[in-house]
Protein backbone atom coordinates (compact mmCIF):
# COMPACT_ATOMS: atom_id res chain seq x y z
CA UNK A 1 0.00 0.00 0.00
CA UNK A 2 1.21 3.50 -0.65
CA UNK A 3 0.19 4.85 2.54
CA UNK A 4 2.51 1.74 4.42
CA UNK A 5 5.16 3.09 2.38
CA UNK A 6 4.75 6.72 2.90
CA UNK A 7 5.07 5.45 6.78
CA UNK A 8 8.19 3.60 5.89
CA UNK A 9 10.02 6.34 4.72
CA UNK A 10 9.10 8.00 8.12
CA UNK A 11 10.38 5.04 10.34
CA UNK A 12 13.64 5.43 8.54
CA UNK A 13 14.19 8.86 8.61
CA UNK A 14 13.65 8.26 12.47
CA UNK A 15 16.28 5.65 12.22
CA UNK A 16 18.67 7.68 10.08
CA UNK A 17 18.18 10.41 13.17
CA UNK A 18 17.84 8.23 16.35
CA UNK A 19 20.10 10.44 17.95
CA UNK A 20 18.75 13.58 16.61
CA UNK A 21 14.81 12.18 17.64
CA UNK A 22 16.38 11.11 21.23
CA UNK A 23 17.68 15.35 21.62
CA UNK A 24 14.68 16.67 20.63
CA UNK A 25 12.57 14.46 23.28
CA UNK A 26 14.77 14.84 25.93
CA UNK A 27 14.81 19.07 25.16
CA UNK A 28 10.49 18.40 25.40
CA UNK A 29 11.02 16.48 28.61
CA UNK A 30 13.16 18.59 30.77
CA UNK A 31 10.96 21.63 30.21
CA UNK A 32 7.58 19.60 30.28
CA UNK A 33 8.80 18.12 33.70
CA UNK A 34 10.49 21.26 34.99
CA UNK A 35 6.74 22.75 34.48
CA UNK A 36 5.08 20.28 35.84
CA UNK A 37 6.66 19.87 39.01
CA UNK A 38 5.94 23.94 39.60
CA UNK A 39 2.52 22.28 40.36
CA UNK A 40 0.62 25.33 39.57
CA UNK A 41 -2.92 24.47 38.96
CA UNK A 42 -3.20 27.24 35.44
CA UNK A 43 -6.74 28.99 35.27
CA UNK A 44 -9.25 25.90 34.71
CA UNK A 45 -6.71 23.42 36.60
CA UNK A 46 -7.97 24.55 40.18
CA UNK A 47 -11.74 23.74 38.92
CA UNK A 48 -10.49 20.46 37.13
CA UNK A 49 -8.04 19.57 40.22
CA UNK A 50 -11.16 19.94 42.84
CA UNK A 51 -14.30 19.11 40.99
CA UNK A 52 -13.12 16.71 38.35
CA UNK A 53 -15.29 17.92 35.10
CA UNK A 54 -13.95 18.22 31.97
CA UNK A 55 -15.97 20.69 29.73
CA UNK A 56 -13.94 20.50 26.73
CA UNK A 57 -16.71 19.17 24.49
CA UNK A 58 -19.26 21.61 26.55
CA UNK A 59 -17.94 24.49 26.95
CA UNK A 60 -15.49 24.72 23.20
CA UNK A 61 -16.57 21.53 21.31
CA UNK A 62 -13.27 19.93 21.19
CA UNK A 63 -14.05 16.34 21.46
CA UNK A 64 -10.14 15.15 21.16
CA UNK A 65 -9.94 16.80 24.11
CA UNK A 66 -12.70 15.84 25.97
CA UNK A 67 -12.41 11.73 25.41
CA UNK A 68 -8.68 11.53 25.68
CA UNK A 69 -8.78 13.76 28.81
CA UNK A 70 -11.29 10.50 29.75
CA UNK A 71 -8.42 7.96 28.76
CA UNK A 72 -5.72 9.47 30.70
CA UNK A 73 -7.77 9.80 33.85
CA UNK A 74 -8.78 6.37 33.15
CA UNK A 75 -12.25 7.19 34.01
CA UNK A 76 -15.64 9.98 33.77
CA UNK A 77 -14.04 12.11 37.00
CA UNK A 78 -11.22 13.54 35.86
CA UNK A 79 -8.40 13.51 38.34
CA UNK A 80 -4.81 15.41 38.39
CA UNK A 81 -2.09 12.82 36.94
CA UNK A 82 0.64 14.59 38.27
CA UNK A 83 3.01 14.31 35.31
CA UNK A 84 1.37 12.22 33.21
CA UNK A 85 0.62 14.96 31.00
CA UNK A 86 3.52 16.55 30.61
CA UNK A 87 5.59 13.61 29.78
CA UNK A 88 2.46 12.71 27.17
CA UNK A 89 3.20 16.36 25.66
CA UNK A 90 7.02 16.17 25.31
CA UNK A 91 6.22 12.46 23.14
CA UNK A 92 3.68 14.42 20.88
CA UNK A 93 6.26 17.87 20.65
CA UNK A 94 8.69 15.69 19.83
CA UNK A 95 6.83 13.29 17.28
CA UNK A 96 5.69 16.83 15.59
CA UNK A 97 9.28 18.47 15.56
CA UNK A 98 10.78 15.00 13.45
CA UNK A 99 7.46 15.71 11.27
CA UNK A 100 8.24 19.03 10.49
CA UNK A 101 11.90 18.50 9.86
CA UNK A 102 10.88 15.34 7.62
CA UNK A 103 8.57 17.37 5.52
CA UNK A 104 10.42 20.20 5.00
CA UNK A 105 13.75 18.42 4.17
CA UNK A 106 13.11 14.41 4.23
CA UNK A 107 16.41 13.26 2.00
CA UNK A 108 18.64 15.29 4.80
CA UNK A 109 20.04 13.76 7.91
CA UNK A 110 19.13 16.35 10.31
CA UNK A 111 22.13 17.77 12.68
CA UNK A 112 22.30 18.38 16.22
CA UNK A 113 21.38 22.20 15.83
CA UNK A 114 18.52 21.78 13.20
CA UNK A 115 16.89 19.32 15.85
CA UNK A 116 17.78 21.75 18.41
CA UNK A 117 15.64 24.79 16.64
CA UNK A 118 13.02 22.31 15.54
CA UNK A 119 12.09 22.27 19.48
CA UNK A 120 10.94 25.95 18.92
CA UNK A 121 7.65 24.23 18.19
CA UNK A 122 6.88 23.62 21.61
CA UNK A 123 9.23 25.40 24.25
CA UNK A 124 8.74 29.20 21.85
CA UNK A 125 7.75 31.56 25.32
CA UNK A 126 3.75 31.76 23.84
CA UNK A 127 3.63 28.00 23.50
CA UNK A 128 4.82 27.62 27.09
CA UNK A 129 1.11 28.76 28.11
CA UNK A 130 -0.19 25.97 26.63
CA UNK A 131 2.43 23.39 28.25
CA UNK A 132 1.56 25.18 32.14
CA UNK A 133 -2.40 23.66 31.88
CA UNK A 134 -1.57 20.45 33.87
CA UNK A 135 -4.98 18.76 32.03
CA UNK A 136 -5.16 20.36 28.80
CA UNK A 137 -1.51 20.50 27.79
CA UNK A 138 -1.61 16.86 25.59
CA UNK A 139 -4.68 18.03 23.38
CA UNK A 140 -2.45 21.47 22.89
CA UNK A 141 0.08 19.70 21.81
CA UNK A 142 -2.22 17.20 19.31
CA UNK A 143 -3.67 19.88 17.87
CA UNK A 144 0.02 20.91 16.00
CA UNK A 145 0.81 17.27 15.55
CA UNK A 146 -2.21 16.74 13.37
CA UNK A 147 -1.78 20.08 11.99
CA UNK A 148 1.62 19.03 10.23
CA UNK A 149 1.21 15.06 9.56
CA UNK A 150 -0.58 15.59 6.39
CA UNK A 151 2.22 17.26 5.02
CA UNK A 152 4.14 13.13 5.16
CA UNK A 153 1.78 12.66 2.26
CA UNK A 154 2.10 16.30 0.27
CA UNK A 155 3.32 13.87 -3.10
CA UNK A 156 0.31 11.82 -3.29
CA UNK A 157 -3.07 14.02 -4.26
CA UNK A 158 -5.57 12.08 -2.97
CA UNK A 159 -3.89 10.77 0.32
CA UNK A 160 -2.71 14.46 0.95
CA UNK A 161 -5.93 15.42 0.65
CA UNK A 162 -7.73 13.27 2.33
CA UNK A 163 -5.13 13.25 5.70
CA UNK A 164 -5.56 17.40 5.28
CA UNK A 165 -9.27 16.84 6.04
CA UNK A 166 -9.03 14.75 8.78
CA UNK A 167 -6.15 16.34 10.45
CA UNK A 168 -7.95 20.04 10.08
CA UNK A 169 -10.98 18.55 11.75
CA UNK A 170 -9.24 17.33 14.56
CA UNK A 171 -6.99 19.97 14.99
CA UNK A 172 -10.23 22.07 15.63
CA UNK A 173 -11.37 19.17 18.17
CA UNK A 174 -8.50 19.42 19.87
CA UNK A 175 -7.43 23.40 19.52
CA UNK A 176 -8.04 25.88 17.32
CA UNK A 177 -4.94 28.22 18.15
CA UNK A 178 -2.84 25.84 15.61
CA UNK A 179 -4.84 26.49 12.75
CA UNK A 180 -2.48 28.78 11.02
CA UNK A 181 -0.07 25.75 11.09
CA UNK A 182 -0.86 24.20 8.08
CA UNK A 183 -1.57 27.43 5.94
CA UNK A 184 2.41 28.43 6.90
CA UNK A 185 3.57 25.63 6.12
CA UNK A 186 1.70 24.85 2.44
CA UNK A 187 3.27 28.45 1.74
CA UNK A 188 6.92 26.89 3.06
CA UNK A 189 6.93 24.03 0.99
CA UNK A 190 5.52 26.22 -2.41
CA UNK A 191 8.41 28.73 -1.23
CA UNK A 192 11.40 25.97 -1.08
CA UNK A 193 10.37 24.33 -4.42
CA UNK A 194 9.85 27.09 -6.14
CA UNK A 195 13.25 28.68 -5.10
CA UNK A 196 14.37 25.51 -6.50
CA UNK A 197 13.11 26.63 -10.21
CA UNK A 198 9.53 24.89 -10.35
CA UNK A 199 7.29 26.89 -11.93
CA UNK A 200 4.10 28.56 -9.85
CA UNK A 201 1.84 26.41 -12.30
CA UNK A 202 2.99 23.19 -11.37
CA UNK A 203 2.69 24.08 -7.80
CA UNK A 204 -1.19 25.28 -8.39
CA UNK A 205 -2.56 21.90 -7.94
CA UNK A 206 -1.46 21.21 -4.71
CA UNK A 207 -2.48 24.71 -3.14
CA UNK A 208 -5.37 24.63 -4.55
CA UNK A 209 -6.21 21.12 -3.45
CA UNK A 210 -4.72 22.36 0.30
CA UNK A 211 -6.87 25.53 0.15
CA UNK A 212 -9.81 23.09 -0.71
CA UNK A 213 -9.23 20.63 1.85
CA UNK A 214 -8.35 23.18 4.76
CA UNK A 215 -11.78 24.34 3.81
CA UNK A 216 -13.42 21.54 4.36
CA UNK A 217 -11.95 20.26 7.43
CA UNK A 218 -12.86 24.17 8.95
CA UNK A 219 -16.29 23.80 7.69
CA UNK A 220 -17.05 20.15 8.84
CA UNK A 221 -16.01 21.65 12.32
CA UNK A 222 -18.58 24.45 11.79
CA UNK A 223 -21.11 21.96 10.87
CA UNK A 224 -20.31 20.21 14.50
CA UNK A 225 -20.89 23.47 16.49
CA UNK A 226 -24.17 24.11 14.23
CA UNK A 227 -25.53 20.83 15.12
CA UNK A 228 -24.52 20.64 18.97
CA UNK A 229 -23.58 24.13 20.20
CA UNK A 230 -21.02 24.22 22.88
CA UNK A 231 -21.94 27.37 25.82
CA UNK A 232 -18.85 29.50 24.50
CA UNK A 233 -20.27 29.67 20.47
CA UNK A 234 -20.59 33.08 20.41
CA UNK A 235 -17.06 33.53 20.43
CA UNK A 236 -16.29 31.90 17.18
CA UNK A 237 -19.06 34.50 15.39
CA UNK A 238 -17.73 35.95 11.93
CA UNK A 239 -18.92 39.85 10.95
CA UNK A 240 -20.45 40.25 7.82
CA UNK A 241 -18.17 40.21 4.54
CA UNK A 242 -18.59 43.98 4.39
CA UNK A 243 -16.58 44.25 7.78
CA UNK A 244 -14.21 40.88 7.61
CA UNK A 245 -11.45 42.64 5.62
CA UNK A 246 -11.62 45.46 8.26
CA UNK A 247 -11.48 43.18 10.67
CA UNK A 248 -8.64 40.66 9.09
CA UNK A 249 -6.22 43.92 8.42
CA UNK A 250 -6.99 44.74 12.70
CA UNK A 251 -6.33 41.47 13.83
CA UNK A 252 -3.03 41.10 11.42
CA UNK A 253 -1.56 44.62 12.72
CA UNK A 254 -2.34 43.79 16.20
CA UNK A 255 -1.27 40.33 16.13
CA UNK A 256 2.14 41.27 15.22
CA UNK A 257 2.53 44.30 17.31
CA UNK A 258 1.53 42.27 20.40
CA UNK A 259 4.16 39.85 19.47
CA UNK A 260 7.26 42.35 19.09
CA UNK A 261 5.89 43.91 22.68
CA UNK A 262 5.70 40.78 24.49
CA UNK A 263 9.13 39.56 23.00
CA UNK A 264 12.83 40.08 25.16
CA UNK A 265 15.16 43.05 22.93
CA UNK A 266 17.48 39.61 22.29
CA UNK A 267 14.97 37.72 21.01
CA UNK A 268 13.92 40.02 18.66
CA UNK A 269 17.84 40.80 17.56
CA UNK A 270 18.52 37.28 17.13
CA UNK A 271 15.14 36.61 15.23
CA UNK A 272 16.01 39.05 12.88
CA UNK A 273 20.02 38.15 12.18
CA UNK A 274 18.93 34.79 11.44
CA UNK A 275 15.97 35.91 8.81
CA UNK A 276 19.04 38.32 7.34
CA UNK A 277 21.50 35.52 7.09
CA UNK A 278 18.81 33.15 5.36
CA UNK A 279 17.53 35.80 2.79
CA UNK A 280 21.53 35.78 1.83
CA UNK A 281 22.12 32.25 1.67
CA UNK A 282 18.75 32.11 -0.85
CA UNK A 283 19.47 34.82 -2.72
CA UNK A 284 23.41 33.09 -3.36
CA UNK A 285 21.93 29.47 -3.53
CA UNK A 286 18.34 29.90 -5.47
CA UNK A 287 17.77 28.74 -8.89
CA UNK A 288 15.58 31.34 -9.64
CA UNK A 289 15.92 35.31 -10.78
CA UNK A 290 16.89 37.77 -8.01
CA UNK A 291 13.62 39.66 -8.64
CA UNK A 292 11.50 36.70 -8.20
CA UNK A 293 13.71 35.35 -5.06
CA UNK A 294 13.45 38.77 -3.65
CA UNK A 295 9.63 38.37 -4.64
CA UNK A 296 9.20 34.99 -3.40
CA UNK A 297 10.81 35.87 0.30
CA UNK A 298 8.96 38.97 0.89
CA UNK A 299 5.47 37.16 0.17
CA UNK A 300 6.99 33.74 2.12
CA UNK A 301 7.98 36.13 5.22
CA UNK A 302 4.78 38.45 5.43
CA UNK A 303 1.87 35.79 4.27
CA UNK A 304 3.79 33.28 6.90
CA UNK A 305 3.53 36.29 9.28
CA UNK A 306 0.19 36.93 9.26
CA UNK A 307 -1.91 33.77 8.27
CA UNK A 308 0.31 31.69 11.63
CA UNK A 309 -2.37 33.89 13.57
CA UNK A 310 -4.90 31.31 11.94
CA UNK A 311 -8.63 31.69 11.96
CA UNK A 312 -8.73 34.11 14.64
CA UNK A 313 -7.50 36.38 11.58
CA UNK A 314 -11.12 36.80 11.01
CA UNK A 315 -12.83 37.32 13.79
CA UNK A 316 -13.88 40.29 15.87
CA UNK A 317 -12.58 39.50 19.20
CA UNK A 318 -8.74 40.56 19.70
CA UNK A 319 -7.59 37.43 21.09
CA UNK A 320 -4.01 38.36 20.61
CA UNK A 321 -4.69 40.77 23.53
CA UNK A 322 -6.33 38.18 25.71
CA UNK A 323 -3.90 35.26 26.38
CA UNK A 324 -0.95 34.50 24.64
CA UNK A 325 -1.74 30.67 23.92
CA UNK A 326 -3.69 32.76 21.05
CA UNK A 327 -0.25 33.96 19.62
CA UNK A 328 2.28 30.68 19.49
CA UNK A 329 1.70 29.93 15.77
CA UNK A 330 4.53 33.05 15.47
CA UNK A 331 7.02 30.44 17.48
CA UNK A 332 6.23 27.74 15.12
CA UNK A 333 6.40 29.97 11.44
CA UNK A 334 10.04 31.21 13.30
CA UNK A 335 11.09 27.47 14.00
CA UNK A 336 10.42 26.70 10.56
CA UNK A 337 12.15 29.87 8.99
CA UNK A 338 15.14 28.68 11.35
CA UNK A 339 15.05 24.72 9.88
CA UNK A 340 14.88 26.44 6.41
CA UNK A 341 17.51 28.14 6.84
CA UNK A 342 20.03 25.71 8.60
CA UNK A 343 19.06 22.65 5.85
CA UNK A 344 18.09 24.23 3.06
CA UNK A 345 21.99 25.78 1.51
CA UNK A 346 25.22 24.18 2.94
CA UNK A 347 27.27 25.34 -0.13
CA UNK A 348 28.90 27.46 2.53
CA UNK A 349 30.51 26.43 5.46
CA UNK A 350 31.00 29.67 7.00
CA UNK A 351 27.67 30.78 6.67
CA UNK A 352 26.26 27.83 7.63
CA UNK A 353 28.47 27.99 11.14
CA UNK A 354 27.18 31.70 11.46
CA UNK A 355 23.41 30.65 10.87
CA UNK A 356 24.03 27.60 13.68
CA UNK A 357 25.64 29.98 16.18
CA UNK A 358 22.62 32.84 15.83
CA UNK A 359 19.66 30.01 15.83
CA UNK A 360 21.42 28.01 18.62
CA UNK A 361 21.58 31.30 20.57
CA UNK A 362 17.96 31.89 20.18
CA UNK A 363 17.12 28.55 21.42
CA UNK A 364 18.83 28.61 23.87
CA UNK A 365 17.72 32.56 25.32
CA UNK A 366 14.17 30.23 24.73
CA UNK A 367 15.17 27.37 26.49
CA UNK A 368 16.77 29.80 29.07
CA UNK A 369 13.43 31.86 29.52
CA UNK A 370 11.39 28.25 29.85
CA UNK A 371 13.05 28.00 33.36
CA UNK A 372 12.88 32.17 33.99
CA UNK A 373 8.75 30.93 33.25
CA UNK A 374 8.69 27.89 35.83
CA UNK A 375 10.75 29.88 38.42
CA UNK A 376 8.27 32.35 38.13
CA UNK A 377 5.60 30.45 38.68
CA UNK A 378 6.86 28.85 41.27
CA UNK A 379 7.58 32.20 43.11
CA UNK A 380 4.06 33.43 42.38
CA UNK A 381 2.28 29.85 43.83
CA UNK A 382 4.52 30.36 46.75
CA UNK A 383 3.66 33.77 47.58
CA UNK A 384 -0.54 33.02 47.07
CA UNK A 385 -0.07 30.11 49.52
CA UNK A 386 1.51 32.34 52.23
CA UNK A 387 -0.65 35.22 51.97
CA UNK A 388 -3.51 32.89 52.13
CA UNK A 389 -2.77 31.20 54.88
CA UNK A 390 -2.11 34.46 56.66
CA UNK A 391 -5.67 36.46 54.99
CA UNK A 392 -7.47 33.04 55.55
CA UNK A 393 -6.53 33.02 59.43
CA UNK A 394 -7.43 36.42 60.15
CA UNK A 395 -10.86 36.06 57.65
CA UNK A 396 -11.75 32.90 59.88
CA UNK A 397 -12.76 34.87 63.10
CA UNK A 398 -15.28 37.50 60.82
CA UNK A 399 -17.16 35.20 58.04
CA UNK A 400 -18.73 32.95 60.26
CA UNK A 401 -20.13 35.92 62.31
CA UNK A 402 -20.68 38.24 59.72
CA UNK A 403 -20.93 37.34 55.98
CA UNK A 404 -18.80 35.10 53.47
CA UNK A 405 -18.76 38.09 51.09
CA UNK A 406 -15.47 39.98 51.33
CA UNK A 407 -14.91 43.30 49.50
CA UNK A 408 -11.46 43.95 48.48
CA UNK A 409 -9.29 46.69 46.77
CA UNK A 410 -7.16 43.92 44.65
CA UNK A 411 -6.17 40.12 45.55
CA UNK A 412 -2.66 39.40 46.98
CA UNK A 413 0.12 40.37 46.67
CA UNK A 414 3.18 39.48 43.55
CA UNK A 415 6.15 38.30 44.20
CA UNK A 416 8.97 40.36 43.65
CA UNK A 417 10.82 37.75 41.78
CA UNK A 418 8.48 37.48 39.24
CA UNK A 419 8.17 41.89 39.69
CA UNK A 420 11.73 41.77 38.91
CA UNK A 421 12.03 39.08 35.94
CA UNK A 422 8.74 40.89 34.44
CA UNK A 423 10.38 44.21 33.98
CA UNK A 424 13.12 42.01 31.26
CA UNK A 425 10.52 39.60 30.16
CA UNK A 426 7.08 41.70 29.20
CA UNK A 427 5.50 38.35 28.25
CA UNK A 428 5.63 37.31 31.75
CA UNK A 429 2.78 39.77 32.58
CA UNK A 430 0.31 38.09 30.22
CA UNK A 431 1.72 34.24 30.77
CA UNK A 432 1.62 34.29 34.85
CA UNK A 433 -1.51 35.61 36.10
CA UNK A 434 -1.01 38.22 38.54
CA UNK A 435 -1.79 37.35 42.08
CA UNK A 436 -3.59 40.74 42.24
CA UNK A 437 -6.42 39.66 40.30
CA UNK A 438 -9.60 39.32 41.18
CA UNK A 439 -11.04 36.35 39.89
CA UNK A 440 -12.95 32.91 40.24
CA UNK A 441 -9.85 30.66 40.01
CA UNK A 442 -8.11 33.38 42.53
CA UNK A 443 -10.82 32.60 44.63
CA UNK A 444 -11.12 28.78 44.41
CA UNK A 445 -7.25 28.34 44.89
CA UNK A 446 -7.82 30.64 48.04
CA UNK A 447 -10.63 28.58 49.27
CA UNK A 448 -9.03 25.70 48.81
CA UNK A 449 -5.83 26.37 51.16
CA UNK A 450 -7.79 28.19 53.53
CA UNK A 451 -11.07 26.11 53.95
CA UNK A 452 -12.93 28.76 53.79
CA UNK A 453 -16.17 29.45 51.64
CA UNK A 454 -15.37 33.22 50.67
CA UNK A 455 -16.28 35.26 47.59
CA UNK A 456 -14.12 38.54 46.75
CA UNK A 457 -15.63 41.26 45.27
CA UNK A 458 -13.67 44.24 43.39
CA UNK A 459 -14.59 47.70 45.12
CA UNK A 460 -13.23 51.30 44.47
CA UNK A 461 -11.72 52.47 47.95
CA UNK A 462 -11.00 55.66 46.46
CA UNK A 463 -15.03 56.46 46.98
CA UNK A 464 -15.30 54.97 50.79
CA UNK A 465 -13.72 57.13 53.48
CA UNK A 466 -13.00 54.43 56.16
CA UNK A 467 -12.14 57.41 58.49
CA UNK A 468 -16.03 58.81 58.67
CA UNK A 469 -16.85 56.63 61.99
CA UNK A 470 -19.30 54.08 59.59
CA UNK A 471 -16.32 51.86 59.68
CA UNK A 472 -15.31 49.78 62.06
CA UNK A 473 -11.51 48.26 61.84
CA UNK A 474 -10.81 44.38 63.34
CA UNK A 475 -7.86 43.89 62.23
CA UNK A 476 -4.84 45.76 60.98
CA UNK A 477 -1.47 44.30 59.87
CA UNK A 478 1.54 44.91 57.46
CA UNK A 479 -0.30 43.79 54.58
CA UNK A 480 -3.63 44.66 54.94
CA UNK A 481 -6.47 46.16 56.90
CA UNK A 482 -9.97 44.45 57.73
CA UNK A 483 -13.24 46.51 58.05
CA UNK A 484 -16.58 46.27 59.25
CA UNK A 485 -19.64 48.34 58.13
CA UNK A 486 -22.86 47.08 58.08
CA UNK A 487 -21.87 43.23 58.52
CA UNK A 488 -19.90 44.06 55.44
CA UNK A 489 -16.27 43.30 55.61
CA UNK A 490 -13.69 44.86 53.83
CA UNK A 491 -9.78 44.16 53.26
CA UNK A 492 -8.00 46.80 52.07
CA UNK A 493 -4.85 45.30 50.90
CA UNK A 494 -1.60 48.16 51.10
Amino acid sequence: MIFRRYLSDFKNYIQLNKISAIFIFIIYLVVNMNIGLAEFPYIDDIGRQLQGYSGFSEHYSRYVSEYFAHFISGGWRLTDSGLTTHVISAFILALASLILVFVLFPKNKMSLTTAFVSTIIGINPWFLEPLSFRFDNPFMSLSILFSVTPFVFWDNKKLFATSSIIGIFLMCNSYQASSGIYIILTLTILFLELIQGRRFREELFKVFISIVSYSIGIVLYRFQILIKPPIFADQAKIPSLLEIFKVFIMNAKGYLENIFLQSSTIWIILAALAIVLLIISIIRFAKTRLFSTLTYIIIWLILGSIFSYGTYLIFPVPYYLLRPRYEYGMGIFLAIILVVGLESFKESKFLLGLKSFISGLLVFYFLSFSFVYTSSLKQQNEMFKLQSIMLGSSLNKYVNSYTNVIYVNRFLSNSPIFNNSSSVYPILNSLIMPNTNVSWDMTMRFNSITNLNVDFKLVDISTIDFTNGEYTQLEETKIYNIYLQNNKLFVIMK
